[in-house]
């Protein structure tokens, strides 16, 4: 249903933002921690002149692995699985992955969003859930046009952690 499109949705646009340099474009879809957490490492990255290519970007499954409900939020973690060129350059130097292999992996990414959210019908994706404005989101994660914040789950399923499978505890 819609979690899943979101879900594929955002982990495309992340994957497109990350390679691109250009963390900003990730704004809308991120809760205020993670956020600030991708744009240190993309920071640092940047600092030591290394940069993250991913290309190829296909996403195999997404499964709903657990759904979390109190008052205020709703939380599912879903089970994404996917595969990608993925490499680390610094200059033409490659500092780590292959420019040629496709890599496959899952990660868990748990996503929140307020309870009792109906997704707005009509709402086009990349606008605002609120004005209906394109969106262009400000550093706080808030619609530059009507001052929603689009980073808290209000509105639409927003990111909130990502797990390696390895990690991940259930």
């Amino acid at each position: 249903g819609h979690l899943k499109t979101r879900a594929k949705e955002i982990f495309v646009r992340l994957q497109e933002a990350w390679t691109s340099g250009d963390w900003e474009q990730a704004r809308a879809y991120e809760s205020d921690r993670l956020y600030q957490v991708h744009l240190f490492w993309m920071d640092r990255y940047r600092s030591q002149g290394m940069r993250n290519h991913i290309e190829q970007v296909e996403v195999r499954g997404v499964d709903l692995v657990k759904l979390d409900r109190d008052a205020f939020f709703e939380l599912a973690t879903l089970r994404i699985r996917a595969a990608m060129i993925d490499y680390t350059t610094r200059g033409e130097e490659l500092l780590a992955g292959s420019k040629s292999q496709v890599r496959g992996f899952s990660e868990y990414w748990t996503f929140m969003r307020r309870a009792g959210f109906e997704p707005g019908k009509g709402k086009e994706a990349g606008s605002c859930p609120s004005c209906g404005a394109a969106i262009k989101v400000a550093m706080d994660g808030r619609c530059e046009y009507c001052d929603a914040n689009l980073s808290s789950g209000q509105f639409d399923w927003t990111l909130a952690k990502i797990e390696q499978d390895e990690a991940y505890a259930g």
